[in-house]
């Protein structure tokens, strides 16, 4: 038992962690054990340099238990944890940096920071057996019916978005509850979370609401991503806007920050 690094928390948080879990393990040459709670651990699935995958019922309790089990070497990846003293060196640290801060921290050269995302071959499988069924009908995808931790967006901005689309694409639901029944809505829920990432490639606009389907869709390669991504969010702690801006892991976000903004959007 060499390697344990806990990175507990936020499945996005955990696909941009990937990364930092591949420098680590090339440096010591060795796959790592991580540490995750079971909400997203399915993020770590099919990682080539990962060995174990360790659920623990919340953040902490992965360094508490790679000490127990005597692993030589042992790292605190967890966003959350390191996020917020990152920010206290500098307000306008961004979430999307925190990997590399940590890296940095860990004694890390520095590293390609963008998240990433393994599909098996029956997640592949499952993005193109629906785009068979779509047949090249126009669609979207809307990630949730309600407010997120980093969202501004309400019931009415999604009945907005839902009534703007609902007679002319296939509305895809990402969201495990609340699902409009209408023959334009498939609300996937006979699809896994990574099945599902993997339908984001049929869409013409992804409107996202929270950070989890939005990393993935950052993380896959570009004929797999939504062609246009939609952000509902307040950006104001984690600041993604302008570092995405910077970096370019997507040619095409609009960062939509209210209602009217909305409006504008949809051309309504």
């Amino acid at each position: 038992m060499d390697i344990g690094v806990e990175s507990a928390h936020g499945f996005g948080d955990c696909l941009f962690n990937i990364p930092l879990l591949k420098t680590i393990s090339q440096k010591l040459g060795k796959k790592v054990d991580v540490a995750v709670t079971q909400h997203c651990a399915d993020a770590f699935i099919n990682v080539p340099w990962i060995n174990n995958i360790i659920q623990i019922p919340s953040m902490h309790h992965g360094i508490k238990v790679f000490s127990e089990l005597g692993y030589k070497h042992v790292y605190q990846a967890t966003q959350n944890v390191k996020f917020f003293v990152y920010k206290e060196l500098d307000p306008n640290h961004s979430l999307i940096d925190t990997p590399l801060w940590a890296g940095r921290e860990f004694g890390l050269q520095d590293f390609d920071q963008r998240p990433m995302f393994f599909p098996t071959d029956v997640e592949m499988q499952t993005g193109q057996d629906y785009g068979q069924l779509l047949n090249g009908h126009p669609t979207i995808a809307i990630e949730c019916i309600a407010k997120s931790a980093q969202s501004w967006a309400d019931q009415s901005a999604i009945q907005m978005i839902v009534d703007k689309y609902i007679s002319t694409h296939k509305i895809l639901w990402l969201s495990n509850q609340g699902a409009p029944q209408h023959h334009n809505i498939d609300d996937l829920l006979r699809f896994t979370r990574r099945q599902n990432i993997m339908l984001l490639q049929h869409c013409e606009i992804f409107f996202s609401v929270g950070s989890g389907f939005f990393c993935a869709n950052l993380a896959l390669h570009k004929e797999l991503q939504a062609k246009r991504v939609v952000c509902l969010w307040v950006d104001d702690l984690y600041k993604y806007e302008y570092r995405l801006a910077q970096l370019k892991w997507h040619e095409n976000i609009t960062w939509v920050h209210n209602h009217k903004e909305l409006q504008a959007t949809l051309g309504l």
